[in-house]
C-alpha cells in the first residue's frame, strides 16, 4: 500500500541532480523535513536530454512514449495512495502518536499527489513531468528513511518506546530457558535487555517495556515492587552503578533477585570480603547454572577492586573461609593449607595464586572449581600456567575436569594416552555436538594415531568420536584391519 524502496539509481536524473544525494538520505534519516536536499533543473535537463529513452522509474514506463501510455493508470494509482496516507496519518492522529510519525504520511500524500501531477504533464512535456515523478519518489523515500525517536505499540497499547531499543529485543513472546531455573520458560526479552540499556529508557519507556515483559513468565511490576523489601533499591542502583556493571546483569536478573549476585552489587567493600563460600549458596561446583558462574565472574572481578591491606579488613582477611581470606593468599600460602581450603576457593584463585600448584595434590573438586567459572580463552590461558607433562599426568589420571579437557594445548594432545583413558573422559575432551565440528575434528586429529588405533581397537570411541577421524587416523586403522584378518 505505502512507498517501496529502491536505490538511489531508480531515480538517476534527478538524484545526479542532486549534491552529495547519499549524505542527504543519511540526513533525512535524523531529521523529518518536507524536502531534502536542493535539485538542479538544469543538471536533470541535460541528464534527460542524452538518455531520456534509458529512465527506469518505479511504477512508470521505460520511455517517453510508454509514460504518456501509462500516465493516466498512473494517476489513478497516486490518488489511491494518496488515500491511503492521508488515511493512516489521521489514524496515527486518532492513537495519538508522536506528531512526527503522522506528519511523515501527511507528506507521502503531498508527494503522492505531486507524483499524479508530473503523470498529467508528462502526457504534454514528458521532461517536467518526469521531474516531478523523480522528485516525489526521492522524497518518500527520504521519509521512509527517517527514523523517529520515539514509536507507540498499536496493538497491545503498551506507551512509548524507543525505536532502536524496540527493534533489537524480542518482544514477540518467544520464551527459552533462562540461566537461574531450567524448569521454567523466560521470555527471551527478559534474558536480553542488559540493565544499562534499561537505564537509557526514560521513565515513561521503562514503564512501556515492563508492560511488555509482563505476562509472559511473570508480572515485572509486582517485582519491581518487591525489591526494596528484599533490600534493593533499583533506582540508586541504576543512578550509581557504573555502565560495566550494569551491563553484566539483565532483567531476569530482577526477576530471580535471591539467585542472582545482582544482590551483591550495593553491598559495601568489607561485606563482600566477609562473604563465606557456604553464604554463595552453590551446592555443586561440577554442574554449576549460568547464574552461579555469573555470580562468581562478579564476586571475582569485585574483589579486584577491593585493597585488602586496609586495617578495617584485617581480622576479615585472616578467615581462609571468606572471600577477603582467600584473595589475600600467596601462592605459598595455599600450598601450605591445601587441604583446609574449601573447594569453591579455587574458583576464586587468580592465576598467581595457582602457579606453584600440582594436579596430583588436588582433590578432583579443587582441580574442577580452577575452571568451571572460566570462558573457553580464559581456560586456556591457566592451562597454559602448567607444565605440559603435568597436564598429560592429570589427563591421564582422569584429573581435568570437562572445560580443561577441551582447551587442552595442541602440544599434550599428541602425547595422550588416549587407549588408556576411561570413555567418559574422551567424551569430556571431544565432542561431536561441538559447534565448530571442523575446529573439534581438527584437534581430533593431533592425537597420536596407533593410540586412536587402540582405542577403537577397546571400543572406547562412540559413534560421534567415528565422524571424527582424521583420514590418516581412518587409513591406518583399516590397514591394521586388514592385516589381522590375514593373520587369522
Amino acid at each position: 500500500m505505502f512507498h517501496s524502496f529502491s536505490n538511489l539509481r531508480s531515480n538517476p536524473f534527478y538524484v545526479d541532480s542532486i549534491s552529495d544525494p547519499k549524505q542527504v538520505l543519511d540526513a533525512a534519516k535524523k531529521e523529518l523535513k518536507f524536502t531534502n536536499g536542493t535539485a538542479d533543473y538544469s543538471v536533470f535537463g541535460k541528464k534527460y536530454d542524452k538518455q531520456s529513452d534509458q529512465v527506469r522509474d518505479d511504477g512508470v514506463a521505460q520511455t517517453s512514449l510508454g509514460r504518456k501510455i501509462w500516465a493516466i493508470p498512473n494517476m489513478a494509482i497516486g490518488i489511491i495512495k494518496t488515500i491511503s496516507h492521508l488515511a493512516f496519518s489521521l489514524l496515527l492522529y486518532i492513537l495519538k502518536a508522536p506528531s512526527d510519525v503522522s506528519t511523515k504520511y501527511k507528506f507521502c500524500a503531498t508527494r503522492d499527489l505531486e507524483e499524479v501531477y508530473g503523470n498529467f504533464v508528462a502526457i504534454f512535456n514528458d521532461k517536467l513531468g518526469l521531474y516531478h515523478i523523480q522528485q516525489a519518489q526521492f522524497q518518500k523515500k527520504c521519509y521512509h528513511a527517517y527514523s523517529p525517536r520515539v514509536i507507540y505499540s498499536y496493538l497491545h497499547n503498551n506507551g512509548p518506546l524507543n525505536q532502536e531499543f524496540a527493534s533489537k529485543y524480542s518482544f514477540n513472546g518467544s520464551s527459552s530457558v533462562g540461566k537461574f531455573t531450567s524448569d521454567r520458560m523466560i521470555n527471551d526479552a527478559v534474558k536480553e535487555i542488559t540493565l544499562s540499556a534499561y537505564k537509557s529508557l526514560s521513565v515513561e519507556e521503562r514503564k512501556t517495556v515492563i508492560k511488555m515483559v509482563s505476562g509472559f513468565s511473570a508480572d515485572f511490576s509486582k517485582i519491581l515492587e518487591s525489591l526494596p523489601s528484599k533490600g534493593l533499591d533499583l533506582d540508586q542502583l541504576l543512578e550509581t552503578a557504573n555502565d560495566d556493571i550494569l551491563e553484566m546483569f539483565t532483567l531476569e536478573d530482577l526477576q530471580f533477585f535471591d539467585l542472582s549476585p545482582l544482590k551483591f552489587v550495593l553491598k559495601k567493600d568489607d561485606e563482600i570480603a566477609n562473604l563465606t563460600f557456604e553464604e554463595l549458596g552453590i551446592a555443586n561446583i561440577h554442574k554449576l547454572n549460568n547464574g552461579e558462574i555469573s555470580k562468581i565472574q562478579y564476586l571475582s572481578k569485585r574483589l579486584n577492586t577491593i585493597d585488602l591491606a586496609k586495617d578495617e579488613l584485617g581480622e576479615i582477611v585472616q578467615d581462609i573461609n571468606t572471600l577477603g581470606g582467600a584473595a589475600d593468599l600467596s601462592a605459598e600460602e595455599i600450598l601450605l593449607k591445601l587441604h583446609d581450603l574449601h573447594p569453591l576457593t579455587f574458583s576464586f584463585f587468580t592465576n598467581e595464586q595457582i602457579a606453584m600448584l600440582d594436579f596430583n595434590f588436588l582433590t578432583h573438586d579443587q582441580a574442577s572449581a580452577m575452571f568451571a567459572a572460566l570462558d573457553n580463552e580464559d581456560v586456556a590461558e591457566r592451562l597454559s600456567i602448567f607444565k605440559e607433562e603435568d597436564l598429560i599426568s592429570a589427563v591421564n589420571k582422569n584429573a581435568l575436569c570437562k572445560k580443561a579437557l577441551q582447551n587442552l594445548p595442541a602440544s599434550c594432545l599428541s602425547k595422550i594416552q588416549l587407549s588408556k583413558l576411561p570413555n567418559k573422559t574422551i567424551e569430556g575432551m571431544f565432542s561431536w555436538y561441538a559447534k565448530d565440528k571442523k575446529a573439534e575434528a581438527e584437534r581430533f586429529a593431533l592425537l597420536n594415531t596407533n593410540e586412536v588405533v587402540l582405542a577403537l581397537k577397546y571400543n572406547l570411541l562412540s559413534w560421534n568420536h567415528l565422524q571424527l577421524l582424521s583420514k590418516d587416523q581412518l587409513k591406518t586403522f583399516q590397514a591394521v584391519k586388514r592385516n589381522y584378518k590375514q593373520h587369522v
